[in-house]
């Protein structure tokens, strides 16, 4: 059995050192580990909690959260901005349900 790790890369930038470094993470793994790096971020709406009902949410969320939900550990890999990690401050507001959303 395999652990799974999600990376998800804060820089949108062809060429971004952040995505330079989530891949070498991928290639590096040891056995046993399997990291993914997601595509699809440059999709993600800013989440939005009065779209998060059932039949409602964007298919970047959704595509985000079954993503998430395969995995056994999520790595963040983001630039820093002024001492901030702002480009990722939405995704995991977006990836996750709604407090009202029942569990999976």
């Amino acid at each position: 059995m395999s652990i799974k790790v999600l990376t998800l890369v804060g820089s949108l930038r062809n060429g971004s050192v952040n995505r330079q470094l989530a891949e070498a993470a991928a290639a590096v793994a040891p056995e046993g580990v399997e990291v993914s790096v997601y595509d699809g971020l440059e999709t993600l709406p800013f989440y939005n909690q009065d779209i998060d009902v059932e039949d409602q949410v964007p298919a970047a969320a959704e595509a985000l959260r079954e993503a998430a939900q395969g995995a056994d550990a999520v790595l963040l890999v983001t630039p820093e901005y002024n001492g901030t990690t702002l480009p990722c401050s939405t995704t995991p507001s977006t990836g996750s349900p709604a407090p009202s959303a029942p569990a999976p």
